[in-house]
């Protein structure tokens, strides 16, 4: 919460124009392999020369990976235990127009 605050009072938090996958697209961009995107992965193994995951699609080899899964899904790939997890709930609402013409609710 502390970090939506500061967000909020020191920048301009906002989406790209592009929306959301324009993150991951834009880090993809500039890497000398293509990513692979939805594909489901079975088992990840480190080894001397650096990953090996095996996927529906057959076994990939790299000198690392991202493993961006669900914490169960990180515990069942690498065999440690899942991080605890913590709920939160965010309330957003929204006005026809700003209460008042400051920077800071913008």
């Amino acid at each position: 919460m502390r970090l939506l605050l500061r967000s909020f009072a020191l920048g301009a938090p906002g989406l790209p124009r592009e929306g959301m996958q324009a993150l991951p697209e834009q880090m993809a961009r500039d890497l000398r392999e293509p990513v692979r995107t939805a594909v489901r992965a079975h088992e990840l193994r480190e080894h001397a020369g650096g990953v090996t995951v095996t996927t529906d699609h057959g076994p990939i080899s790299a000198r690392c990976a991202v493993a961006a899964v669900a914490a169960p899904d990180l515990e069942r790939l690498l065999d440690v235990p899942a991080p605890p997890s913590h709920g939160l709930t965010t309330w957003w609402f929204s006005a026809p127009e700003a209460p008042a013409d400051d920077a800071f609710l913008r």
